[in-house]
């Protein structure tokens, strides 16, 4: 997580969302994962450069949170990603689109914190949307699946 938000040893470019794959010789699926960085934010000035030490940004006066909420089926091209600060979801589903599409969870005024199951639950319906049209069928979302669930 550090080495995407902060672009150590990526290279030229920054990388893409981290997703881990379980993979048998009967099925494949993704797999759930959160990753947090802490920070501190620093106070930046209009046309000014900001530097910080290393024991500044690793201070854990803030985070910022990525989880990747995987559909209940496996052998389905289908997965979430929910930005809880952002207030913000995005589904990959790459038999429909090659690219991901965002998927508001809730509304950029409301506070993040308290509200973190709805945002959760709403990534999660979309999600089983999605498995459902590449699937051709309906699917139930398993609640116990949802982080904190």
């Amino acid at each position: 997580m550090d080495r995407m938000l902060t672009n150590k040893d990526l290279g030229p470019h920054i990388g893409g969302f981290p997703i881990v794959l379980g993979a048998t010789a009967q099925k494949h699926r993704y797999l759930g994962s959160t990753g947090v960085y802490t920070y501190k934010f620093p106070n930046l000035k209009w046309g000014e450069e900001t530097h910080q030490s290393i024991e500044e940004v690793y201070s854990g006066e803030g985070h910022f949170q990525m989880s990747v909420l995987p559909p209940d089926v496996s052998d389905i091209p289908v997965v979430g990603i929910c930005l809880l600060q952002a207030r913000m979801g995005y589904v990959y589903s790459p038999i429909k689109n090659e690219r991901a599409f965002r998927v508001p969870l809730a509304d950029a005024a409301e506070p993040w914190e308290g509200n973190e199951q709805d945002m959760y639950a709403v990534l999660r319906r979309t999600v089983a949307d999605h498995v459902a049209s590449v699937n051709g069928r309906s699917v139930d979302v398993d609640a116990s699946r949802l982080p904190g669930g």
